[in-house]
């Protein structure tokens, strides 16, 4: 079995290499492989096939998003899907550079054999505000009636959408499930929005789990 984990990144030295080593004690036999987004900095911190570049005029400010970088990001998710596919793996585990993974998140989201399946991040998006997880039911970020609270209970639950870190079986990349904007939907905008549809449409169900909570750096990061 071949896995993938990789991301695009546009990160600080200090954030991605606690991010860098985190994966590297994860437990199983996969795969690295990052599009450096404007981010030469980082690649001694990889080995040489871990990664390619990226580069473009466009300078982010910390979570502040606009279509043009959102656009640069959906290509670059669609990069990381292709490589995925034509390098004949498995499993895609998309996770984001401003996260610290437990050692035994990836054996265990691929344990309960989902074609998709997310692992819960809790992220305080203002410091007055209460945190909130990845993951939703629909639309751009509605609950309907789910009890948000649930997911501090370790379980398994069927979400719409998830963000940040979630494990892609090979069947969702050979359906031509990618990040591409939906031009009669705006929310499709984000690229994982344009996933998740997609995603629904080919008749994929997505699954969070809450058994091995993602450290989210959120305050202190840049972008990816």
């Amino acid at each position: 079995m071949k896995i993938l984990v990789g991301a695009p990144v546009n990160q600080t030295t200090e954030i991605f290499e606690q991010y860098i080593t985190a994966l590297r004690e994860m437990e199983g036999d996969f795969d690295l492989f990052f599009i450096l987004h404007n981010s030469p900095h980082l690649k001694p911190l990889l080995n040489d096939n871990e990664y390619i570049e990226f580069n473009t005029s466009t300078l982010y400010k910390p979570h502040i998003w606009n279509p043009k970088n959102l656009k640069e990001v959906g290509i670059m998710r669609n990069m990381l899907l292709n490589y995925a596919k034509v390098n004949n793996y498995d499993y895609f585990l998309t996770f984001d550079s401003d996260q610290i993974a437990h050692p035994d998140m990836l054996q265990h989201l691929l344990s309960l054999d989902k074609d998709i399946v997310g692992e819960v991040i809790w992220t305080k998006w203002k410091s007055s505000e209460e945190e909130m997880p990845n993951a939703w039911m629909s639309d751009f970020y509605e609950f309907g009636n789910f009890p948000i609270g649930l997911f501090r209970t370790p379980g398994l639950y069927k979400v719409g959408m998830i963000g940040g870190c979630y494990l892609i079986k090979r069947n969702v990349l050979l359906a031509g499930v990618n990040y591409n904007p939906i031009y009669n939907l705006s929310c499709t905008t984000w690229e994982d929005r344009a996933f998740f549809v997609r995603a629904a449409v080919h008749g994929f169900e997505c699954y969070l789990d809450t058994s091995y909570p993602v450290l989210h750096l959120y305050t202190t990061t840049n972008t990816c």
